[in-house]
């Protein structure tokens, strides 16, 4: 892992500088989304970040800190939700499971701000044409379509507006 990263990573988890998660954030958009630029990145990340470029070896390691952090107790709930909007900036079939796993284990404690942040990273489409029926497996192994019938019987209204918008794809997805 680049220096760079494995300090910025350190300060999040370690120092609980939890200022620095847009700024994780832009990096792994930056680097795997896909997306050639956004003018967040430059406004976020400092010349050293902008510049940075991550690799395979990179991705892995700083998903399995995902994996970790989001898992244990390192960061507050609040931080963890910031950390899936990080995540939902990675392709990658672990990311998606790593993202649905936290769903299916957090939905119950979030707040209904924390849960919209949540599954506003969820990308059914994107998800099964890139990774096909790998992501509908993982779709239907936490349970997704149960969990956005739970968020929407919170009835708040935004959240119940997204939820059923995401049922929809889920289920979409099921049918084709």
């Amino acid at each position: 892992m680049t220096a760079l990263l494995a300090q910025l990573l350190r300060q999040i988890e370690n120092d609980r500088d939890s200022s620095l998660l847009p700024e994780l954030w832009m990096l792994l958009e930056k680097n795997y989304s896909g997306k050639k630029s956004d003018p967040a990145w430059e406004s976020i990340l400092s010349e050293e970040l902008l510049a940075l470029r991550l690799g395979d070896e990179d991705k892995r390691e700083v998903l399995q800190w995902f994996n970790r952090c989001l898992f244990e107790d390192q960061l507050t709930l609040w931080e963890k939700v910031y950390c899936m909007a990080a995540l939902g900036a990675i392709l990658d079939p672990e990311a998606l499971d790593i993202a649905l796993r936290f769903l299916c284990q957090t939905y119950q404690q979030l707040d209904n701000g924390g849960a919209y942040s949540v599954i506003a990273g969820l990308h059914p489409f994107s998800a099964v044409r890139l990774f096909g029926t790998r992501a509908r497996d993982m779709y239907r192994q936490y349970r997704t379509q149960d969990v956005l019938r739970s968020l929407i019987a919170r009835n708040d209204a935004k959240l119940t507006e997204l939820a059923e918008i995401k049922l929809r794809q889920v289920e979409k997805v099921f049918s084709e």
